[in-house]
């Protein structure tokens, strides 16, 4: 494209931007500037949810701001996300069209995560079912046993660092992954296989180039010149190069009546659909996009979860010394925990809520986009706005948690001991786009979190900093590197 040209659409961009008139009763919010909205006043923020937090400072739980040419709704609160993706979940519950997003992460609108409106129901509903089946939403001792067999690796894995000081988060991804790997692929891998380092630095890739690759997503012109929107759409194309290839290994030796994965399943029901000519089939483009949704929303939550415990678990002795009781008490140091085991470790799991609300990993979750326009707490919201929901401003809020800055699993439990509930305790968002690897991903954290305080004491090393409390800002807010150092028991 000449120079030429791409100045002609910025200066009609303006011009468009500048003359326009902003539709009647929006929320309230900064006016921006022409053609890149609010862009620098929120890249003066090196967290984006600092600079929402100060937006609703200034304009409340419900403000707009425009990003480029894309308007964006963001709630705040409780009550407001509430009121929006339950109460009126009809009207919030599609995904934005968005580039980055959606033409290259989602392949086109398909799988789980990134689809909309029919194409979601039945990728969501089919995707429940197999999960149901696998028993990651009903608990059953198969999937309770792959996590165990696999705790006992990561525990293996641990035991070879020999009392050297080692970074934990490599292994505790490659634990995470093999569980995601055998529901999906049917098979586990050693940590240092090259085949699946190689797919999960790719997946890595993903995460650390997509913030920097959305500016097409407000400015699409810019992806014409945007390296990391090049560099984002190349990781994705090998992505689902190697989700066709697993497809295929699959179906040269696909048994409909041995089902022995999620692929399986899938090629399952893509063959009962060509059978019984169903309308809006699922297809092999929708499988590869439902595997990729897998592994980027099944490995991201439940490793950084793993990894911000072991932080606090030595900055924080006493925390650590009262777990080490309590499995001792209850588990003993030779037989392997049970997901059964959780309701008499009452202060294990207290201490996962909390780390899962400071850690507050997923800040914002994914965007939503109005499927129509709608109203919410009397303001108009036009079709297609984007709509951000700020989990922060929930799990920080200091009229629920007392001061929010400070690690006390304590605010979980009751007087007599039992873990106290709390609605606002919203990790995972809420309504009926919550992430469908809750489940999995809660059952995951206890059995590895339990199997490794079980077997060791961890402390920082000699002559090593502690680590920094400061979070990297990525699609989840994960911790630096850091070092430990790992004693058997």
């Amino acid at each position: 494209m000449s120079v030429y040209l791409i100045a002609l659409i910025l200066i009609l961009s303006a011009w468009y931007l500048t003359t326009r008139k902003r539709p009647k009763n929006l929320p309230p919010g900064p006016k921006g500037l022409p053609l890149v909205g609010s862009v620098l006043t929120m890249r003066k923020f090196e967290y984006l949810h600092d600079g929402l937090e100060q937006l609703r400072r200034e304009y409340g739980d419900v403000f707009s701001l425009r990003l480029g040419c894309r308007l964006f709704v963001v709630l705040n609160g409780y009550e407001a996300i509430r009121e929006a993706f339950i109460g009126k979940s009809e009207f919030f519950s599609d995904r934005p069209g968005m580039l980055s997003m959606w033409q290259a992460v989602t392949n086109n609108g398909k799988g789980i995560v990134g689809s909309s409106g029919a194409t979601w129901k039945k990728s969501r509903k089919f995707a429940q079912g197999v999960l149901r089946q696998f028993g990651i939403t009903t608990r059953k001792a198969n999937l309770e046993h792959r996590i165990q067999e696999e705790s006992r690796y990561l525990v293996e894995e641990f035991d070879k660092k020999k009392d050297k000081p080692f970074e934990p988060e490599p292994l505790i991804t490659g634990a995470v992954a093999n569980i995601i790997c055998s529901l999906v692929f049917g098979q586990r891998y050693a940590y240092d296989d090259a085949e699946i380092t190689k797919f999960l630095g790719l997946v890595d890739g993903v995460v650390h180039v997509s913030l920097k690759a959305a500016a097409v997503d407000v400015i699409p012109i810019v992806r014409h010149v945007s390296a990391p929107y090049k560099e984002l759409v190349s990781y994705m194309t090998q992505i689902f190069n190697f989700c066709k290839g697993k497809i295929d290994e699959h179906r040269q030796s696909f048994d409909p009546d041995d089902i022995r994965d999620f692929i399986d399943a899938y090629l399952k029901e893509v063959e009962s659909a060509k059978e019984t000519d169903a309308e809006q089939p699922l297809t092999d483009a929708d499988m590869e996009a439902a595997i990729k949704d897998f592994f980027f929303a099944g490995i991201e939550t439940t490793a950084i979860a793993l990894t911000w415990s072991l932080i606090y678990m030595i900055t924080r002795p006493e925390i650590q010394a009262r777990i080490h009781d309590d499995i001792d008490r209850v588990i003993g140091r030779s037989r392997q925990p049970r997901l059964s085991d959780e309701e008499e470790l009452p202060y294990i799991t207290a201490t996962m809520m909390e780390i899962l609300r400071i850690a507050t990993i997923s800040p914002t979750a994914a965007p939503h986009c109005v499927s129509a326009d709608t109203e919410l707490r009397g303001y108009h919201i036009p079709k297609e706005t984007i709509v951000l929901p700020h989990l922060r401003s929930v799990l920080y809020d200091p009229k629920i948690w007392p001061e929010p800055e400070k690690f006390e699993p304590e605010r979980f439990l009751n007087e007599d001991g039992t873990i106290k509930k709390f609605d606002e305790h919203v990790p995972f968002s809420v309504g009926n786009r919550i992430c469908l690897g809750e489940h999995l991903a809660k059952m995951e954290f206890f059995l590895f979190f339990t199997s490794l305080m079980q077997q060791f004491s961890f402390r920082i090393p000699d002559n090593y900093p502690a680590p920094d409390m400061k979070p990297l800002f990525g699609v989840g807010l994960k911790p630096k590197s850091y070092y430990i150092h790992a004693e058997r028991r």
